[in-house]
């Protein structure tokens, strides 16, 4: 999509920011690409901020489904299998940084 090597059809690219399958490919790198490489990087690092980045990379992720379905108002079945990819790293992400959390004497989390 970036260098213009996937066509999404005319119809598809004059809804699209700017009618730009260049921007798009763009924002998709900085919004989501950018995220979840990070939260990767301090994953393997085992850096405690990790859990909280899965949580937001995985966030977006979905978030990122969901406006892409609402603008380009076309179905591909990859849809429904990133956005429950990005719930799965949102749980494990809420998951472990639960597990890891100080427990509390009062009984909350």
């Amino acid at each position: 999509m970036y260098l213009g090597v996937i066509d999404l059809g005319g119809v598809v690219d004059q809804r699209l920011p700017f009618h730009s399958p260049t921007i798009a490919a763009s924002a998709l790198v900085a919004f989501v690409g950018v995220p979840m490489l990070i939260g990767a990087q301090l994953s393997w690092r085992g850096a405690a901020s990790a859990n909280v980045w899965a949580l937001g990379a995985g966030v977006v992720l979905m978030g990122w489904i969901v406006a892409e379905m609402i603008i380009i108002r076309e179905f591909s079945p990859l849809q429904p299998i990133y956005f429950f990819t990005g719930a799965g790293i949102v749980t494990a992400g809420y998951r472990c940084r639960r597990d890891s959390s100080p427990s509390r004497s009062d009984g909350r989390l």
